[in-house]
């Protein structure tokens, strides 16, 4: 592209989250299409991992700053060195479109489309927030009820504002089309990092106790998944299953949620050899907003995937229907799942599914949303 581009994003580059793995790869499409015509702030701690001349990051922030952009209307994030910071990119290299990575920065959207109407601004939704944010208000401290009340605000103006606007899936178009009475512009499901090293063809043998598998970080849906999973399955298919759950800081809640047949490993380096281990990867979530990276991580690797509804959105579309129920189980019941793990038991199957994969190879990958960031710069020219 011609263009000059300027990426803003609030989330590190290759943060352990599911959130983080899909901005980053974001990152990366859009780099490789804009190349030295790309310019980035990343209002957030520095990542070692990015290596880019043209990315201004390491900002840190005190609380005095974030209620001074609060204060002004402006998400947390949008403290006055990195407002300034932005401006002066956009002056400075002449910019033709910012992309926002996030849907929570709709002042910022205003201010930039009436000092510089002639800037194409493309904000990404990872979530209808005024959704998913108004069902933690009630939990939340004064500071932090202020702070999502201003973030909810703010996407009202970027639904307003922003030129272009992506989602995540289909029922994130809905839910933005119910919330702001519009229709975003384009859907662009979660960019999948795909597993490259060709898994072992190993077997599950019958009677063999199941390895089961939950990866997510330290996050509510996360541990509230791991405590159903206890309260209600768990003992049900004692000495026929084990779950190991891994993920970012998780091991803050070892004493809360391991026991017999659970073990919490919390963060590890690589979850490459947990997945190889695994028979079964599973995902009882109930809660929460976009589209579940876990759920594309575990299917990249061709496991055998037991999820809900929730851990299923935007994917179970795409599901062959050969594959349903067969080797993706969709359940959202104690019932289904001791069914189904007592069943599996007592059979043997695969545990790398070449099917699996290659449905998240056509959907999912970074090659698949390419094609579809291509669409965009094209609708801009």
């Amino acid at each position: 592209m011609d263009k000059n581009l300027l990426y803003i994003t609030d989330t590190p580059y290759k943060a352990k989250s599911g959130g983080g793995t899909n901005c980053s790869i974001h990152y990366d499409i859009i780099k490789n299409q804009f190349k030295a015509n790309m310019y980035s702030v990343f209002a957030c701690e520095r990542s070692e991992a990015l290596q880019d001349q043209n990315a201004v990051q390491g900002f840190s922030c005190t609380s005095m700053e974030k209620i001074e952009a609060i204060l002004n209307g402006y998400p947390p994030y949008l403290t006055k060195k990195v407002r300034r910071t932005i401006w002066d990119c956009i002056d400075k290299y002449k910019i033709d479109i910012v992309y926002i990575e996030n849907s929570i920065s709709g002042n910022l959207v205003k201010k930039i489309k009436q000092k510089r109407n002639n800037i194409i601004v493309v904000c990404f939704f990872h979530d209808i927030e005024a959704v998913l944010m108004n069902t933690w208000i009630s939990k939340s401290n004064f500071m932090r009820k202020v702070s999502l009340k201003t973030m909810i605000f703010n996407e009202r103006k970027t639904a307003k504002y922003a030129d272009k606007k992506i989602v995540l899936n289909e029922r994130d178009f809905k839910l933005f089309e119910d919330v702001y009475n519009g229709k975003p512009d384009y859907v662009i499901p979660i960019s999948a990092p795909i597993c490259c090293n060709k898994m072992q063809d190993e077997e599950h043998k019958k009677g063999n106790i199941l390895k089961l598998l939950f990866v997510g970080a330290d996050y509510q849906p996360n541990i509230d998944a791991v405590k159903w999973y206890l309260e209600n399955v768990s003992e049900k298919v004692k000495g026929r299953a084990v779950l190991t759950v891994v993920g970012n800081k998780m091991e803050k809640h070892k004493e809360l949620l391991e026991r017999e047949g659970v073990t919490i490993r919390g963060t590890v380096d690589d979850l490459t050899a947990f997945y190889k281990k695994a028979d079964i990867v599973i995902a009882p979530l109930f809660s929460g907003g976009g589209m579940k990276i876990k759920t594309a991580e575990a299917l990249s690797y061709g496991k055998i995937f037991i999820g809900t509804d929730e851990s299923l959105t935007g994917y179970w579309e795409n599901v062959p229907e050969k594959l349903r129920n067969k080797l993706i189980f969709r359940m959202n019941t104690a019932e289904e799942y001791i069914e189904l793990l007592n069943l599996m038991f007592e059979s043997e199957f695969r545990k790398y599914n070449y099917e699996i994969f290659n449905m998240m190879v056509n959907c999912y990958s970074l090659k698949a949303n390419t094609k579809r960031y291509e669409k965009i710069w094209t609708d801009l020219e």
